[in-house]
């Protein structure tokens, strides 16, 4: 990544926080990565150029990550590793 991309980068993630503003607080790991890549391709998409992107294409990615790709809260989402974690370590002592 050369100096302007990642200027440009910065500058695009700054306006996704505005834009976004607290309901980003609510994010979790995940989330912020499939956000930022998201953002990422989009920034990719406009040649580069962060200017280019409106707010309603922000609002797209966030809609994109919260509703599709990980629908479920933070307490949610520790419920479903915290299972996922107990299924694997009983598969572990119980092979079939």
């Amino acid at each position: 990544m050369n100096i302007s991309t990642e200027q440009e980068a910065k500058k695009l993630t700054q306006r996704a926080i505005l834009a976004l503003g607290p309901r980003l607080n609510t994010f979790y790991h995940q989330r912020l990565v499939a956000l930022n890549n998201y953002l990422g391709r989009l920034l990719e998409e406009h040649n580069g150029c962060s200017d280019t992107i409106t707010d309603a294409e922000i609002e797209g990615a966030y809609e994109m990550i919260t509703e599709h790709l990980f629908p479920y809260s933070a307490e949610e989402m520790n419920e479903i590793v915290r299972y996922l974690k107990t299924s694997n370590r009983d598969e572990e002592l119980n092979p079939k």
